[in-house]
């Protein structure tokens, strides 16, 4: 998957020109160049443990730190900020270049390093750095390809396969917390589109909400990058059953999964 994904993120950014690379994107803080850069950055950063050990250089991250930001947003922008110079040329360039050997070093991480797990921003639970990489790292690239999509008017393509299977492990992060959070009752999500699906979260009871949506729109909302109460007021969600619930499944779903 991390190669398939890698692989549709170059051939989107390969076809961006002008004024493009402008443009605001759903990442308020970054235009399509920052989140492009950001990726380059995530790219890079498998390619050799000295290039990943030096993005968390502590030095590097302090002036972040003091501005408040977390750890990770810190990382992030540290390297957005580090390739301001770039062209955007240079920027493609950089992740198509680097693609074949920062797949290979993600392969080479030993598995001792992959059991690790740690804390992460947006889980109750700790998860490995095996699922960080494998995971969340490619689902980052997925829904990045979605802000650049979106931000510079193009369609993305989907597919079960790979896109379908995408939207499974968000859906699946978003049901082990609904098991305790829904407080055993269920709802049933029903996500339109070629990568979407029907998918039961909460308890294993008869579901009691039919929460309607298009899969892209579904994954905006729980990335935390539109909000329940825009999502209600727009028309993207359509509710059945007992709406009232729905409602609350509808906000509970809003920045729930970590991409």
């Amino acid at each position: 998957m991390s190669a398939e994904e890698l692989e549709r993120f170059i051939a989107l950014i390969e076809t961006l020109s002008g004024d493009d690379w402008q443009q605001p994107t759903a990442c308020t803080l970054w235009t399509v160049r920052d989140v492009i850069a950001h990726q380059g950055a995530h790219v890079q950063g498998f390619t050799g443990l000295g290039r990943f050990l030096g993005q968390l250089n502590p030095a590097r991250l302090r002036p972040y730190r003091q501005r408040g930001m977390n750890a990770l947003d810190a990382w992030n922008q540290s390297q957005v900020d580090l390739r301001r110079d770039l062209a955007p040329e240079a920027l493609v360039a950089e992740i198509r270049d680097a693609a074949q050997a920062s797949l290979a070093g993600r392969d080479r991480i030993p598995g001792v390093l992959r059991a690790i797990t740690l804390p992460l921003p947006g889980f109750d639970q700790p998860r490995s750095f095996g699922y960080l990489f494998d995971v969340i790292y490619t689902r980052d690239m997925w829904m990045h390809r979605l802000d650049i999509s979106r931000a510079t008017g193009r369609q993305m393509p989907l597919d079960a396969a790979h896109d379908g299977r995408t939207v499974a492990l968000i859906v699946r992060d978003l049901a082990l917390k609904a098991q305790r959070d829904l407080k055993g009752r269920s709802a049933l999500l029903d996500l339109a589109g070629a990568a979407g699906g029907r998918y039961r979260i909460g308890g294993a009871g008869q579901p009691e909400a039919v929460i309607s949506m298009d899969v892209l729109d579904f994954c905006v909302l729980t990335s935390g990058r539109s909000t329940a109460a825009d999502a209600l007021a727009s028309g993207q969600v359509r509710l059945s059953g007992d709406t009232e619930f729905g409602r609350s499944v509808v906000a509970y779903c809003e920045n729930r999964v970590l991409f």
